[in-house]
């Protein structure tokens, strides 16, 4: 094969390596490998995308509520506006809790499943 050839079948596979790849939102990385990303669904990946801005959520402790087995966690900056991902934190199978440092607050995220039903009837 001639140079000419060599340098058209690369820029052809590179180009069809970057149109199968998935797409997901940069802010992910904070969170997740690229590895891990790249070998999740586009749903669950579109779930995580939906995270971002809705996994998170502050609630007052219940009066009388024995919050002393969940994990402490330091939440800085703007409380109406927290990522996961910027705490470090996975979405999992099941809702996490969390006691919020020097505040009276609960820290919530989400589960995969309530994000993808919270999701999905967005849609609608």
């Amino acid at each position: 094969m001639n140079f000419k050839a060599t340098l058209i079948l690369f820029v052809f596979l590179c180009l069809g390596n970057l149109s199968f790849s998935q797409k997901y939102n940069q802010e992910l990385l904070k969170s997740y490998s690229k590895n891990e990303l790249t070998s999740m669904t586009d749903e669950k990946l579109s779930t995580l995308d939906y995270g971002l801005l809705n996994a998170c959520y502050l609630t007052p402790i219940p009066a009388g509520k024995d919050i002393g087995k969940f994990p402490k966690i330091e939440i800085s900056g703007d409380e109406k506006q927290i990522r996961f991902t910027d705490l470090g934190l996975k979405i999992q199978d099941n809702t996490q809790y969390f006691q919020v440092a020097n505040k009276n607050k609960i820290l919530v995220v989400k589960s995969i499943y309530v994000l993808t039903l919270e999701k999905n009837n967005h849609k609608n």
